[in-house]
């Protein structure tokens, strides 16, 4: 039996012992408030490797989870990139001492209306695939717009954000888009096709050379026309067989004709080289093109047994004099949503996030193997955190981003909004128009023709390009990625998105456009107007078409524009419109003939009545003489067209070229 001494003495010790635990942990823990931003920047340099968030889709789940886990395992002390919920309703994004709290409500929602038939919107049920960034980003989103997770195999779904479909293989595909846990009217983000034709390492190369074959004779020269990215080549190497598409000579013809272009300075060449099946920027180096290696056959034969393994790859042109900021290379992701193929229509985030090198750019050869300067950005494996911009611009947006950019010669005097980012807009829709055809032909063949079970419920893809900026002020697509990285706010001091993802669910009508009844009426009278004046009469389906894109508008926060169509305040005419379209569209034609796939290179009849929908709004606002305006037609339509009054950005000059 124990004594009273001995139990008084273990208790002192324990008391000791835990005393200095205590004091550990303070220290521990004041040493981690001194470096707070050092922890943060040491996360970011883990997440840096992948930094072009690319592979979404690709990557595997494991994969995902690996780099998701890895990069919070980085992070034991840092209190500012957490978020916390409350009742799944406010959410408290706790910040470092010396910056503000801020509180975002919502809806209001008690920890367990869920499980409440009264709470109005207990009946919105979503399902999120199981990737990290869609649980910490997406499902945590979705809570905040007080829609409730579907936690049984029995219930049926009215939002869906998964991976894209045909990642599972042909026959889950089909399984997943014919499910009937899908409600009637349900949102989805998969659309049949569209990784297929445009979220692939080679598509792009191959959008880019049917441009320049089908614009071969264009008056302002192919290279012009199809001048939204850089010239690709997709080659296949197994072992003493090379293939390349399009053909040996292509590529050698190209190489040499940039000697023509910028001289025999441009030797040797600096390219790209990506492995088409890796995801998250694992293998991508710089090659170096020297002019024997591509004199002939043979030169190019062994120079391509030099440098290429067995398997597939893309070898795409560098931007050698690219614009940089504070003496930095840098390139910027992009997001984007494809929200309906018909009628076609596209909304883009007004800012991008930069991703900026760490080391100062030098054109010199001699740097190609410095991969921080060319490739990993903004931070990677041998890259120094030390040396990341500060402060790092969280959007490309305001004089605080512009004001660092450097450009040469005339360029200097661009503007990023008017000039660059109109760009950036203009060559989403390329990318995306130019697979039109070959996208509505693979969902005509995944619901059998059948236009009910197309329409039964409505589909969208998410999509993240990355581009490059040239030092003469021209933006260059580098990648089309499907289902990128969703950062949310884990990354807030870098790179904060999470409320950009909240607007983007509520443009999407994830909540069922819960402002609707502050606008029905004028928007209900602006459509009968339209109707009655332009069309005659509008049936069903064409007042709903007009009426969603009217809730999209008006639930985008002004931060998503709309890129497609153009907006009202940038509205070029019907002809214009018209004349873009044929320029781009169905750039990758259908494989497959026959009569259910005629036409669907064509605008359809929705995309034509939202063109004539735009059109009459801006002529009765932005586009009515002097006196010729009705005040009062004016004033109802401006109640529901949040792009309806003067744009100061204007349309830029610098790619009007795509438009003529």
């Amino acid at each position: 039996m124990v004594s009273q001494k001995m139990k008084v003495l273990l208790l002192v010790v324990a008391t000791i012992f835990f005393i200095n635990l205590h004091l550990v942990n303070l220290r521990m823990s004041h040493s981690s408030g001194e470096n707070e931003e050092e922890d943060a920047v040491k996360a970011v340099q883990q997440l840096g490797n992948e930094m072009d968030w690319e592979g979404g889709d690709d990557a595997q789940d494991g994969e995902q989870d690996k780099l998701h886990d890895g990069i919070h395992s980085s992070l034991p002390s840092v209190n500012f990139t957490k978020t916390k919920h409350f009742g799944n309703n406010k959410f408290d994004i706790l910040r470092s001492s010396h910056k503000k709290k801020k509180t975002v409500v919502v809806t209001e929602k008690k920890k367990d209306d869920c499980k409440d038939k009264h709470y109005r919107r207990s009946s919105y049920r979503f399902h999120v695939g199981k990737r990290k960034d869609f649980q910490s980003s997406i499902s945590d989103a979705l809570g905040d717009l007080g829609m409730c997770k579907a936690r049984d195999k029995k219930t049926r779904h009215d939002f869906v954000w998964d991976k894209t479909f045909d990642i599972f293989g042909e026959e889950k595909e089909r399984e997943r888009y014919h499910s009937d846990k899908i409600k009637d009217g349900a949102i989805v983000s998969s659309i049949p096709g569209v990784r297929e034709n445009l979220g692939l390492k080679p598509s792009l190369a191959r959008v880019h050379d049917a441009c320049l074959k089908r614009h071969r004779n264009h008056r302002h020269g192919e290279d012009e026309v199809c001048s939204f990215t850089k010239r690709a080549f997709n080659f296949e190497r197994d072992k003493h067989t090379l293939t390349l598409e399009g053909g040996i000579k292509q590529f050698s013809e190209y190489v040499y004709g940039l000697t023509k272009k910028y001289g025999e300075q441009q030797w040797p060449q600096l390219w790209i080289f990506k492995p088409q099946e890796s995801f998250l920027g694992q293998g991508i180096k710089m090659l170096k093109v020297d002019k024997g290696d591509v004199s002939d056959r043979r030169g190019i034969s062994n120079w391509a047994g030099r440098m290429f393994p067995n398997g597939q790859w893309t070898l795409q042109e560098y931007v050698r004099n690219p614009a940089v900021y504070s003496g930095r290379k840098f390139d910027v992701r992009v997001w984007s949503v494809l929200l309906s193929l018909s009628p076609l229509r596209i909304y883009t985030l007004e800012h991008g996030f930069a991703k900026i090198s760490t080391v100062e750019y030098s054109p010199a050869v001699e740097t190609m193997d410095d991969l921080c300067m060319h490739v990993k950005m903004p931070l990677g494996p041998g890259c120094k955190a030390m040396n990341l911009v500060k402060p790092y611009p969280k959007k490309t947006l305001g004089k605080a981003w512009e004001g660092k950019l450097e450009f040469s010669g005339t360029a200097r005097e661009v503007e990023w909004k008017k000039d660059m980012w109109s760009q950036v807009e203009d060559q989403v829709t390329i990318a995306i128009m130019s697979g039109l055809a070959n996208v509505k032909a693979r969902e005509w063949e995944m619901f059998d023709g059948d236009r009910e079970a197309i329409n039964r419920y409505r589909r969208f893809v998410f999509v993240s390009p990355d581009f490059a900026f040239d030092n003469q002020g021209k933006v260059w697509m580098e990648e089309m990625n499907t289902n990128g990285f969703m950062i949310g706010d884990t990354y807030e001091d870098f790179f904060p998105a999470q409320d950009s993802t909240i607007q983007l669910l509520q443009l999407l009508g994830a909540d069922k456009f819960p402002d609707r009844w502050k606008y029905h009426e004028p928007m209900e009278a602006v459509i009968d107007m339209f109707c009655g004046e332009i069309m005659g009469s509008c049936e069903a389906a064409e007042r709903s078409e007009l009426e969603r894109m009217v809730h999209e508008e008006m639930h985008s926060h002004q931060k998503w524009s709309r890129t497609w169509p153009p907006r009202e305040n940038q509205w070029p005419g019907m002809g214009k419109v018209a004349q873009f379209w044929d320029q781009y569209k169905s750039l990758i034609a259908p494989d497959k003939k026959g009569e259910e796939w005629h036409g669907n290179g064509e605008p359809t009849e929705l995309d034509i009545l939202t063109w004539k929908f735009i059109e009459y709004r801006w002529k009765h606002t932005l586009g009515a003489g002097e006196g010729e305006v009705d005040e009062e037609k004016k004033k109802l339509i401006t109640k529901t067209c949040i792009y309806c009054t003067k744009d100061e950005t204007g349309r830029g000059t610098m790619h009007r070229k795509w438009w003529d």
